[in-house]
C-alpha cells in the first residue's frame, strides 16, 4: 500500500490561521466585554478555543491519515472532513494541474478537497463517487481536485 500526503501544501494556511486566532481571540474578548458583557465575551472566546483545538485536531488528522493507495483501492481521507473508499476501476482519469480558478471550477463542476486553493491533482471519477463528510453528511462528485506533495507518484500508483 502507498501513501501520499497532502498536509505540506496546507502548513502555513493552518499556521496563518492559527496565529491570526490567537491574536484576535484576546482583542475581541475584550471588545466584547465592553460592549456586550463578560457573559458574551466569555462564551465567544470558549466557542473560538474549540474551533482553535479543531483546527489542531484536523491538522494532525491530515498529517496521518494519507491518502492511500491499493492494489485495487483508493482510500481518500481529508483529515477529519472528508473520506471514501473508491474503487481504482470507478476513476477515468487523473491530471496534473496547474491552476484552477473559481470560475473554472464552477464550469467543469469540480468539487475542490483542499482546505486551501492551491490544487495540483485532479480526479475524475466514472460516475458520481459519495464522500462522507463532517457529522455523516454525504455528498456525491464526478471530479475533485486535490493538493498532493507528489502529484506524480500518485499518477503512477493509480496506473491510468
Amino acid at each position: 500500500m502507498k501513501n501520499f500526503i497532502y498536509h505540506n501544501g496546507s502548513k502555513i494556511f493552518y499556521y496563518v490561521l492559527f496565529a491570526i486566532s490567537l491574536i484576535e481571540t484576546p482583542v475581541v474578548h475584550f471588545l466584547l466585554t465592553i460592549w456586550l458583557g463578560s457573559t458574551v465575551a466569555w462564551i465567544v472566546t470558549i466557542l473560538t478555543a474549540l474551533a482553535i483545538i479543531y483546527m489542531i485536531v484536523d491538522f494532525y488528522a491530515m498529517k496521518n491519515n494519507p491518502i492511500m493507495v491499493d492494489d485495487d483501492m483508493l482510500y481518500f481521507r481529508l483529515g477529519n472532513r472528508t473520506k471514501a473508499d473508491i474503487k481504482l476501476s470507478d476513476i477515468q482519469s487523473v491530471t496534473s494541474l496547474t491552476s484552477l480558478d473559481y470560475a473554472q471550477r464552477i464550469k467543469e463542476q469540480i468539487t475542490q478537497l483542499t482546505p486551501s486553493m492551491e490544487t495540483s491533482t485532479l480526479i475524475e471519477f466514472k460516475e458520481p463517487v459519495t464522500f462522507k463528510g463532517l457529522f455523516g453528511k454525504e455528498s456525491e462528485a464526478k471530479k475533485i481536485a486535490i493538493y498532493l506533495d507528489k502529484p506524480s507518484g500518485f499518477m503512477k500508483s493509480v496506473n491510468l
